[in-house]
């Protein structure tokens, strides 16, 4: 039922006179507050390339690289150590659900699992001729792991992995495996593709990127909002789940290896020569910012709303914050 009010006359007099009151000294701005980001490096503790990363919260962070390499922030990224590897495969990527659960996945078919924060590690080799590019478990049971031309899926913690099998979707070499929540996935791969799932994996369809380049990295906020990157500077943005994805301006030539959003203004994309992009606004503006280095970066990921971590080539670590300007 609408409610209306009516103010009595005395009530229509307080607030003329309310409203008509000012002070000369007072000065009220409605100018909203101005963001820029700004880029530091960190001290490493490896040379080694760095390939992938995962924080699963404002402190604790991996990343994985070549020979095995792995290294650990307790700090937000503000200081790394190396950390206990269960291979000296290259690893490509790296998932933790909470402090004590973590997966990571390489050359070889190498899958290892901990329990106990990477005290110790099991490993499984689910197909020594194929290289796990990315992973994604949504709790401690469910998860799944892309790489060349497949795609598997785990319902018990990773201790075994059952591959995806349908004649009717073609399955190239997949970089990147995302999901927004427990049955909403996607990934990419070469020749612009991109597939996806809305029942937990069960099936997945191909999405028109109107791409045929590789696409490498994919990032999304919710079950609509999403951006996808590759060869040439190329990125792709979706407000409907995939089902329509549009290219963006990146202002950038360079491979676009890793992209993050926050939410759906804040985001960032790092590639080849050092390029870091950010937008602000969804990326319907896309700045180049230093960072000071000419390696790859090859990954990307939020700490907090204002603070991102880059990794890349030669072990470069680099933070990323949002700050406000004047």
């Amino acid at each position: 039922m609408k409610r209306c009010f009516r103010l009595t006359g005395a009530a229509t007099i307080l607030l003329a006179l309310l409203l008509s009151c000012s002070d000369d000294d007072t000065v009220v701005s409605d100018e909203d507050p101005v963001y820029d980001y700004v880029i530091t490096p960190v001290t490493s503790p490896t040379s080694e390339d760095l390939l992938g990363l995962c924080f699963v919260d404002n402190q604790q962070g991996w990343a994985v690289g070549v020979n095995g390499t792995m290294v650990h922030t307790s700090d937000g990224g503000e200081s790394w150590q190396s950390a206990a590897n269960p291979t000296a495969n290259t690893l490509y990527t790296v998932c933790f659900v909470d402090e004590s659960h973590g997966w990571l996945g390489g050359a070889g078919g190498i899958i290892a699992r901990t329990s106990n924060a990477g005290l110790t590690w099991n490993s499984v080799v689910i197909d020594p001729a194929h290289t796990i590019t990315s992973m994604i478990l949504v709790n401690s049971l469910d998860g799944w792991a892309v790489g060349d031309e497949f795609i598997w899926r785990t319902t018990n913690g990773g201790v075994s992995w059952i591959p995806y099998s349908d004649q009717s979707v073609t399955i190239p070499i997949l970089y990147r495996v995302v999901f927004s929540g427990d049955t909403n996935g996607w990934t990419v791969g070469t020749e612009g593709t991109i597939l996806t799932t809305a029942n937990g994996g069960d099936t997945w369809l191909s999405q028109n990127s109107h791409l045929s380049n590789p696409l490498l990295d994919i990032s999304f906020v919710d079950d609509l909002r999403g951006w996808a990157v590759g060869i040439g500077g190329t990125v792709l943005h979706t407000d409907d789940g995939g089902g329509d994805w549009s290219e963006q301006t990146s202002n950038s030539s360079d491979v676009l290896h890793g992209v993050a959003f926050y939410d759906y203004q804040n985001g960032i994309a790092v590639g080849d020569n050092g390029t870091v992009l950010v937008t602000l606004d969804g990326g319907l503006e896309w700045r180049p910012k230093s960072a000071t280095t000419t390696a790859s970066l090859r990954k990307v990921a939020f700490v907090t709303s204002t603070v991102a971590v880059a990794v890349g080539d030669t072990g470069k670590i680099f933070l990323v914050r949002k700050i406000e300007v004047d």
